[in-house]
Parts: C-alpha cells; structure tokens; sequence
C-alpha cells in the first residue's frame, strides 16, 4: 500500500505538479491524494470530458487505462485544464459554443474538487484569473435556467411537371421551436408548424376529370416533450416523455454522411424511409422512454407508445458503431391477448468517419413465430478534396425480389472561406430478379431516377436550390413511353 502511495505521488510529481508552485504541491499532500474510485460519479464525468477536449496530457500515462483510480489531486488538475482549454475556445465569444450540458458538469465538478482547485488557482495568478471568467459565466449559465430559447425553420418555392401541361404549383412550410430550460437537468421542448400549398389537381366529378385549382393550408401543434438528465447517477440515464416521434428515442438510420436526396428517396440506404417503410414503427403520437449509458460506449434505450413497445442497443466505439432495433405489439406484454402480434427488427453497422464511411443495414418482421428477412442495404461514402461520393445497394425481399442500385455525386460547396455553388447528380435503377435472372424496372413500384440539383448558400436568397427531377421506369430508355414525369424547381430554405 505504501509502494502504490508513492508511485502515485512521484508519478503526479513528474508529470502535473512542476506546472505549479510548492504552495500548491504543499496543499496537495495534505488533502487531495485520496482516490477517486472508478464507481464515483466524478471519474467518468471527468474523463469523458478530458477525452471530449483532448487534454490527456492530465493524466500521467495520457490515458485511461483500465479501471485505474486517480487521486483527487489528479482529478483536480485534469480538470483544471479542461476548464482553461474551454476558457480559451470561448474567450471572445458566447458561452453558448460549448454545449451546455457540459457546462453544467463542470459547474458540479468544480464544486465537487474546490478545496483542489483551489490549490492549484493559488499557484498561478493568470490562470486564476482565466478560471474566474468561466466561473462566472457557469454562474450566469444558472441564472439562465428557465429562460425561454426560441428557433426554426422557412422554406418556400415552386416546381411544374412537364408533361402534366398545368401550371407550376407553389408551396411554403416553416417550423417554430421553443425549448425552456425548467430546471437544472431537465427541459422542455414544443414544436408548431404549418405550410400552404396552391396547385392544380385532377378532380373527378360523377366519372368525368376536370382540373381544378387547389389551395390547402395546415397550421397547428406539432411535438412537445420534457427531457430530463440527471447528474452523478448510475448508468447516466436519459428520461424523455411526451408527444412526440418514437424517433426522438430510438432510430433505425445509418449514422455515415450520404447526400441521396431525401426529397425525392433516390436510392436513401435506409430502409425505414419513403413510402414503403421495411423497419421499426416510429409513429408520433404518446411517446415515452429512458436511455442508460448515455453518452458511453454502450447504451440501451427502452421505450412504449400506447400500441408498441420498443427497444435498441447502441455499442460506439468511434469509428465502429452498432444499433440492434426493434419493436413489439403492446399485446405480446400487456392488454388482450391475440394471436398473431407482429414484431419488428433492425441491425444497422456503420464503419468509419468523416471522409470514408460503409454502412450495412437490415430489417426483419415477424408475425407472432413466423419470422421473414423483408430488406437489407449496403452504403459506401467517400470524401475526396471535398468531392462527395456515395454508392448504396439495396436488396428487397418481399412479394417479388428486387435489388436497387444508386450512387452521386456532389461537388464542393466551399472555395477557402466563400460559399460557393454545389452540383448534385443523383440517380437510381430498380432491378427485379425473377427465377435466377436480373431485369430492369420494378414489379412493386419503384421508379428509375435521375436528379440534378444546384444549391447555393448566398446572402439574397438563403439555402436556394434549383433541381431537376425526371422519373421513368427504366433509367436512359430509348423508349420515350418509359419517361413518366420530368420536373424542376427552385426552393429556398433559411433557419433561425
């Protein structure tokens, strides 16, 4: 016990006390070499956030290894530069670039080790001096809870088909956000929308089609949900309940950047978007669930609608990520029995990071044993000098087996610091396989696609995109009769 002891203090003394006078090493061997066990809630906080903004060089072997202990004298110091190096990336500018969840644990942990930073404050003035600004900008952070945080989105435009010889039909949509901070680990969050549109609809009138104008206009509430972490509690749990989508609380998407345009579902690798969804119900309505691990390298989520029960583990270790998702029928745990409750599952497994991503994905139901293997994707991601390129392939296995390939590319949207135009070029092809062989088009539906798309983030009209939309059943057919709608537009689209 004594040997450890003092492997402990020289170690410390190597590495983290000659940054500090002796009046601090002096304080230090009298109150701060106790340890900090790897069950206190301070020792994952403080390494989380040692991790989250790279100063490991506060600790001796610049790692977390195992289950080691740190001292308090240790965990003070780490701490202290986790306090100068967010003082530092926030000199000049408001708080709020650091999130405030971390915030708000660095205000409980310099609680927690004040004696410690004291010691260490006292042996640099300028540093004292750099602590004491973020100390007080934790301190406005507190007074700030219950302050109301408002936000959104506009979007407006316009697009013509031109074979339907109508004219241009016209829409706009936004959202209004509101988040208030009820306490110190919790908040609540509402969202309202609404969205006009005015186009030209085919009518029938007792068996005869006359076109007639169409205005339509929607406003109302959207979502509202109360989120709730609490500190220093085992297994970190997240709470969130209200109405809601079940999305808020679990997801069965790839988490690699793609840029298949969501618009359109030109070939989206995930299989529980579009208009046919193969996956997890993630309906919006009565939502609730807790999240343990949050933040870890495993986590499990468990969550319930009034008709559905659903679950999902997530393991992240940076650049391997794997979710297992699925979802149940109510009546599988609780209410009347029945006989065939239907289930569904995911498994999603992304690999890699910012500039070169492989995702793969597949989706399972079941009715009550029977179970049938409905879908799968692959997704490959690559960003080369800031061109991005994306192949997906996805392989469909329902009343008629298809397989849909699709890839793009979009060029860069930057030139050093200036926005600039970006070309996206998208397409997709659906190939049925039918007794062994391959055949172009769809026998469920699924149309062949080619976009064009041309955005630019400029001060006159915010998020403007110009595309091209042409839809067919075989993609570049010679055959005009394959071409089923060709349609541009132009869109633009601002957050506030």
């Amino acid at each position: 016990m004594k040997k450890n002891k003092f492997l402990s203090t020289f170690l410390i003394s190597l590495f983290i006390l000659p940054i500090f006078y002796e009046r601090a090493e002096a304080k230090s061997r009298i109150i701060d070499l106790r340890d900090v066990r790897t069950d206190h809630w301070a020792y994952n906080a403080i390494k989380e956030l040692v991790e989250k903004y790279d100063v490991m060089s506060g600790f001796p072997d610049g790692t977390f290894k195992g289950a080691r202990t740190f001292t308090r004298y240790e965990a003070a110091a780490a701490l202290y530069k986790v306090m100068l190096k967010v003082e530092e990336m926030t000199a000049g500018m408001s708080v709020s670039n650091i999130p405030n969840q971390d915030l708000l644990m660095l205000k409980s942990l310099s609680e927690e080790f004040k004696r410690e930073l004291e010691a260490l404050k006292s042996s640099d003035k300028e540093q004292n001096d750099k602590i004491k600004s973020l100390e007080d900008e934790l301190v406005k952070l507190k007074e700030e809870i219950g302050i109301l945080k408002f936000g959104g989105d506009f979007s407006a435009g316009f697009d013509d088909t031109l074979e339907d010889n109508f004219r241009p039909g016209y829409w706009t949509s936004y959202t209004f956000d509101m988040k208030a901070n009820v306490m110190e680990n919790g908040y609540v969050k509402a969202r309202f929308s609404g969205n006009f549109s005015s186009e030209v609809k085919p009518q029938d009138n007792n068996g005869q089609t006359s076109n007639k104008d169409v205005e339509e206009s929607s406003l109302g509430f959207g979502t509202a949900w109360f989120n709730y972490s609490p500190k220093g509690v085992l297994f970190n749990p997240k709470v969130r309940f209200g109405y809601m989508s079940l999305g808020n609380l679990i997801s069965s998407s790839t988490g690699i950047s793609h840029s298949f345009p969501g618009s359109t579902a030109l070939a989206n690798p995930n299989l529980n978007s579009g208009a046919k969804k193969r996956g997890i119900r993630i309906p919006t309505t009565v939502s609730g669930g807790v999240e343990f691990g949050s933040g870890g390298p495993f986590s499990l989520t468990l969550a319930a609608t009034p008709n559905t029960f659903a679950t999902q583990a997530k393991l992240d270790f940076g650049a391997f990520k794997m979710k297992l998702v699925a979802d149940a029928d109510q009546t599988m745990f609780i209410g009347e029995l029945v006989q065939d409750p239907m289930h569904n599952e995911a498994i999603v497994i992304d690999i890699g990071g910012d500039n070169f991503g492989i995702s793969t994905q597949a989706n399972f139901r079941g009715i009550a044993n029977d179970w049938q293997w409905r879908a799968a994707s692959g997704l490959l991601y690559m960003n080369l000098w800031n061109f991005k390129l994306g192949g997906v392939a996805k392989f469909e296995n329902e009343s008629n087996q298809q397989l849909i390939v699709g890839g793009y590319i979009r060029t860069p949207d930057k030139a050093g610091d200036k926005d600039i135009p970006s070309l996206l070029v998208a397409l997709q092809e659906p190939l049925t396989i039918l007794n062994g062989s391959i055949y172009e088009g769809s026998n469920i539906g699924d149309k062949a696609g080619l976009y064009v798309e041309l955005s630019w983030e400029n001060p006159f009209l915010p998020g403007l995109t110009i595309y091209f939309d042409q839809k067919s059943n075989i993609l570049f057919s010679d055959d005009p009769k394959d071409i089923i709608a060709n349609t541009y537009g132009l869109s633009t689209y601002m957050s506030f």
